[in-house]
């Protein structure tokens, strides 16, 4: 069973800190389904990429077979971790789109009452 992280919402993005570094390191992370993150400072190759020619330009490709052995280190590592995400996530998202992009944040543990309050904070009715 992994470890849980919980998603936060920052400046507009849905992202997970990394539990060995804290709010220093965060991961992209999309509400849907199912999801875990790796922490790419910890398994630096998780994002791993590669140049190749296409039509005289180069461009930048995933790797992967970097990219497996970077899963596969932070499986027997133990760090792969399932990301969860609020239950109430849409009601979350309906009060703070209202904000300009730099106030559209979230931590776990606020709740409606907290985000509403906020909006009037920044003069968002």
């Amino acid at each position: 069973m992994a470890k849980k992280v919980y998603a936060r919402l920052n400046w507009g993005n849905w992202i997970a800190d990394c539990p060995v570094h804290g709010e220093g390191i965060a991961e992209g992370v999309k509400p849907g389904a199912t999801q875990t993150m790796i922490c790419s400072r910890c398994h630096q190759g998780i994002h791993a990429s590669m140049p190749v020619r296409v039509q005289g330009h180069t461009i930048r490709i995933p790797d992967p077979a970097v990219r497996e052995l970077a899963r596969k280190e932070a499986e027997q590592a133990g760090q792969i971790y399932e990301v969860v995400f609020p239950e109430n996530i849409r009601e979350i998202m309906r009060i703070v789109r209202k904000r300009k992009i730099q106030h559209i944040n979230w931590r776990p543990g606020m709740t409606i009452a907290d985000l509403q309050r906020e909006n009037k904070e920044h003069g968002v009715k």
